[in-house]
């Protein structure tokens, strides 16, 4: 998990990108704010930007941005449990100034994760 405990955890839900890449979507609150992480396989994707990250996760209906507001879309490299690296891309859907973006996939209750 790359959330930290304490945090309420929302929901999350899993899929797959045109072209096979396997992708996971958690959502959960930090203080006032909404958050959500999707992390999918760097491989093929090593040198990839911020733009690049928010036009993929909008191509693939996966989130919504608010244009006007650039300040979610950052990624971290980061490895699996088994090894595998992987991108995880932080996403600021709502804070103290209201919606910054709308994730697009019904998400399912954590107690199934």
């Amino acid at each position: 998990m790359l959330w930290k405990m304490g945090e309420q955890d929302i929901g999350f839900a899993r899929g797959v990108m045109r072209g096979g890449r396997a992708w996971e979507l958690v959502t959960f609150t930090q203080g006032a704010a909404t958050l959500a992480t999707i992390t999918f396989s760097q491989k093929g994707m090593e040198h990839c930007v911020r733009a690049d990250f928010r036009r993929l996760l909008t191509d693939e209906g996966l989130v919504e941005f608010d244009e006007s507001d650039d300040s979610s879309g950052e990624a971290k490299p980061w490895r699996d449990d088994s090894g595998k690296l992987m991108w995880v891309v932080f996403v600021l859907v709502r804070d103290e100034r209201g919606p910054r973006s709308r994730p697009i996939p019904i998400l399912l209750p954590m107690s199934e994760y």
